[in-house]
């Protein structure tokens, strides 16, 4: 049996500890990873950086909705190309095209068309800084594009 005074000690003894909620904080932001959907990333052109050489400049990413598609503008060795739609996964910092290997890829027929590989091309997401880092080995190829204004 419980007695009033040990009722009375245990409220006591929650006020003394104090008796608000607990909450425990989500594991994950709710929002999600940040993603470069919805934004333009860019070099050589408009507000971007220098892209690093003459070969492969200007270079223009606009990314879709959730990051799924991209656009791709490149201008190599003066020789303007374009991709629209082209299919990407953002995985942590990585951006991949998983139909880059497909001989009917837009972006992989322009990376062979070089010369390259398409396995020599990488794409790299920095989210802390929101910017693209796009190398292409073969070519000696590395350029770090900003957010376009």
């Amino acid at each position: 049996m419980v007695s009033s005074t040990h009722c009375v000690l245990a409220a006591l003894v929650l006020v003394a500890v104090g008796s608000s909620p607990v909450t425990a904080k989500p594991a994950v932001d709710a929002t999600g990873p940040k993603l470069p959907d919805g934004k333009t990333y860019c070099c050589g052109v408009g507000s971007g950086p220098d892209c690093g050489g003459p070969d492969w400049t200007p270079l223009n990413f606009t990314f879709g909705a959730m990051a799924t598609t991209v656009d791709v503008a490149i201008t190599i060795d003066s020789a303007a190309s374009g991709c629209k739609g082209e299919l990407t996964k953002v995985a942590g910092t990585a951006v991949t095209f998983p139909n880059l290997a497909n001989k009917t890829d837009c972006l992989g027929t322009i990376l062979r068309g070089t010369g390259a590989l398409t396995s020599d091309l990488l794409v790299t997401y920095d989210p802390a800084a929101d910017t693209l880092t796009v190398e292409v080995d073969s070519e000696g190829v590395t350029a770090v594009l900003q957010v376009c204004t």
